[in-house]
Order: C-alpha cells, then structure tokens, then sequence
C-alpha cells in the first residue's frame, strides 16, 4: 500500500487516503473549510475600508492566494500613515509584468508634500518598516508615493 502526499487544489488540502491499495480523495470538513474561508474573505473584504482599489476583483483573488500578504497590508496602514501623516489616502493596485506574467501589489500613498522630503520618508519607510517584511513579502508587494 503506497500513501501519497496531500493534494493542494485551491488552496484546500485534500488528503490521499488508501483504500485497498488505491488512493482516494477525501475533503476536509465542509464547515472547517467554510469557516476558514469565510474568514479569509472577510479580512480581505475589510481591507476596502482602508484603501482605494484598482481592480478590486484581481486584488482580491491575487491576496486570497496569498494569505500572507493580509495582514502585512493591514499593518502598512498605520505604518504609512505614521510616515506620511494621518491623512494619507492609499491605494492597492496589482501590476502586473507583460514579459514574465508575474505579479505585485503596490500599495500608492497619496501625499501633499516636497517630492524631495517624500521620496526621503519613502525611503526610510523602505529600509525601516517594509525590508523587515521581506521574507512574509517575498517580492510580492511593495509601496510607492502619488502626488495631489
């Protein structure tokens, strides 16, 4: 009898189980699933309240599959708004590479200020708050700056 590792579908892990020498898919446990997934989607759904969204759909679909990003994005929040000022407007947007077809969330922060003190503060903001991330990151996510 050979035991197989786990199936990942859709973020869902699906066991392979043995029955008499031949594998069989076994769900996990329908209200396990629902109550994860609806919390995932929730958390992701609140994100709306903090940031302008460009694309809402891909947004959605690119963090719901990579569930690390959530809660980095929901901390950038106070963290910009500290550098930046309380009144910063933020936006997500997926940009996407036409040559490598890869993927990343950019959050943009909306400022008044010097572009000269701006890309400084970005720039401490960078090695300060967000390199300390890298490894949840993972080149997934990155932050810039807009001018009103």
């Amino acid at each position: 009898m050979t035991f197989a590792m786990p199936l990942t579908l859709d973020r869902t892990n699906i066991d392979l189980i043995p029955v008499s020498g031949n594998p069989v898919l076994v769900e996990p446990e329908e209200s396990h699933w629902q109550n994860k997934t609806a919390s995932q989607v929730e958390r992701i759904s609140m994100l709306s309240q903090l940031y302008t969204m460009k694309q809402p759909g891909e947004v959605f679909k690119f963090l719901y599959n990579h569930p690390g990003l959530v809660e980095i994005i929901f901390e950038a929040v106070d963290a910009l708004r500290n550098v930046f000022g309380p009144d910063t407007s933020l936006e997500l947007e997926l940009v996407t590479d036409p040559e490598t077809d890869e993927s990343e969330l950019f959050t943009l922060a909306e400022i008044d200020m010097d572009p000269e003190v701006a890309l400084q503060k970005l720039e401490e903001f960078d090695r300060h708050w967000l390199l300390d991330r890298e490894e949840i990151i993972n080149g997934l996510f990155n932050v810039d700056v807009t001018f009103r």
